[in-house]
């Protein structure tokens, strides 16, 4: 897993409207808190909008996750990248992220 701080931002958004547009499995949520729960699974890609995320521990996302404005507290899986624009990323002692962690205007913790 590679902490990547990146100032390449029209690239990096074209890549996640890109990949909106052709993922057909996966989950949008626009709440302002979303928790997957340990033992819960998202098929796809996992979007979020302004809202803050917790991935407990033994939940897992089986593709990548694409955030804006939001704070990220991962404690599962993640079968991909992590791209967060404008927010903070925590990975907990459980976290499991197969590829790497892309943060735009914020920081990363483990």
């Amino acid at each position: 897993m590679n902490y990547v701080r990146s100032k390449k931002v029209p690239t990096l958004i074209f890549l996640l409207l890109l990949a909106l547009a052709t993922s057909s499995c996966g989950q949008i949520s626009s709440a302002s808190n979303f928790t997957l729960a340990g033992g819960e699974t998202v098929s796809g890609p996992l979007v979020l909008f302004s809202n803050n995320a917790i991935l407990e521990k033994d939940s897992q996302v089986a593709g990548p996750v694409f955030m804006l404005c939001c704070n990220l507290i991962v404690d599962g899986e993640v079968g991909g990248d992590i791209l967060l624009v404008s927010g903070n990323i925590r990975l907990d002692s459980n976290a499991s992220v197969d590829g790497d962690v892309h943060v735009i205007s914020g920081n990363v913790a483990r």
